[in-house]
């Protein structure tokens, strides 16, 4: 038996079991050539061989193709999503028959593969999107292709991705009223999936209000800290606020608002004495809460200056003053959220 790429061309053994078959029967004979390569034409000829030498060949045989499975695709790509994940792979050699279809597999922590819902019965397609999978956990994928012949063997395993979608909705922050502050405080909401990298802390003046951004007001807020000191001095304003998450996917739906809060008041300085001088006024007063500096008015009020050096300490001494000359001496201390409350005003000559 010889076999040849065209029918007229140079026929060579066979091979197989068919170099070369030793048999009497009188009955159909058949045999497997063998070295054959999936997808190529082959023709066929056959010659009997008695003890006097080889007849001459038969004509050549109709175009035969072999076929097998397909080979194995090389791992396929894997796009983690919200609760999906995008899959793409490139066709492997189709085994010498057209390529019909492709199964594809998933494996979760390492563990056995099973089939992966919305990636079965695929037809001849290079894609599928992995459905039903759990935000933050890794998952791996396989796949294999399917011919008239059956399924190839299956691909190395894809890199292990983890599904991911926005972080989840706080829960209604506390906020708390302190001497020219407010603090807020949450507590972490579901990452869903990819760690939490910052917080959108918003301020509204009533529960329906419109809320704006006050996360860079905020005074001791790290990226992903759950507490936001702001300074807030008005005293007769209600202030609400919401609080929202942002991950890798993007930022999630805003927390229910806080209970409104206002801000506490701070205590006023107490001026206890003024002793005249030349030129100069020395004001002795007494404050109990923490401050680091002291500012003043000459004219009860309508305009401020700075002590300088800076010191919350009794007596303030006042000078380059004119002789003579009625003050409306009133002070307020400065505290951490700004200015403290001020004190009754004082009249004094120097």
């Amino acid at each position: 038996v010889t076999v040849s790429t065209s029918s007229s061309g140079t026929f060579t053994d066979a091979g197989g079991t068919c170099s070369p078959i030793t048999t009497t029967a009188s009955t159909a004979i058949n045999c497997t050539a063998g070295d054959l390569t999936n997808g190529v034409a082959y023709y066929f000829r056959i010659a009997a061989v008695n003890a006097a030498g080889t007849g001459p060949a038969s004509a050549s045989s109709a175009a035969a193709t072999p076929t097998g499975v397909p080979g194995a695709p090389a791992a396929p790509s894997a796009t983690a999503g919200d609760e999906e994940s995008e899959l793409n792979w490139t066709a492997p050699s189709d085994g010498g028959t057209a390529i019909t279809g492709y199964e594809v597999q998933r494996s979760l922590f390492g563990g056995a593969f099973t089939p992966q819902p919305g990636c079965t019965g695929l037809g001849a397609v290079l894609t599928c999107t992995a459905s039903g999978l759990n935000n933050g956990t890794q998952v791996r994928f396989r796949v294999a292709a399917i011919n008239s012949a059956g399924q190839g063997p299956w691909s190395a395993a894809s890199v292990s991705i983890t599904p991911f979608g926005l972080p989840g909705t706080p829960n209604r922050p506390f906020a708390n009223a302190g001497v020219g502050t407010v603090v807020v405080e949450w507590n972490p909401p579901s990452a869903n999936g990819s760690a939490i990298t910052s917080y959108t802390v918003s301020e509204a003046t009533s529960v329906g209000g419109t809320y704006r951004d006050v996360t860079g007001e905020c005074q001791d807020r790290p990226p992903t800290s759950n507490q936001c000191t702001l300074s807030r001095t008005s005293t007769s304003t209600e202030y609400f606020y919401t609080v929202s998450a942002t991950n890798a996917r993007g930022t999630g739906s805003a927390s229910d608002p806080s209970i409104g809060v206002t801000p506490i008041p701070s205590s006023a300085p107490d001026i206890t004495e003024v002793i005249p001088g030349d030129g100069q006024l020395s004001i002795a007063f007494t404050y109990s809460d923490a401050s680091t500096n002291v500012e003043y008015s000459l004219n009860g009020g309508s305009t401020w200056s700075v002590r300088s050096p800076a010191s919350p300490a009794s007596p303030l001494v006042i000078s380059g003053l004119s002789n003579g000359t009625s003050y409306g001496v009133r002070i307020r201390m400065v505290i951490s959220s700004g200015s403290s409350s001020e004190s009754d005003v004082v009249t004094a000559t120097p």
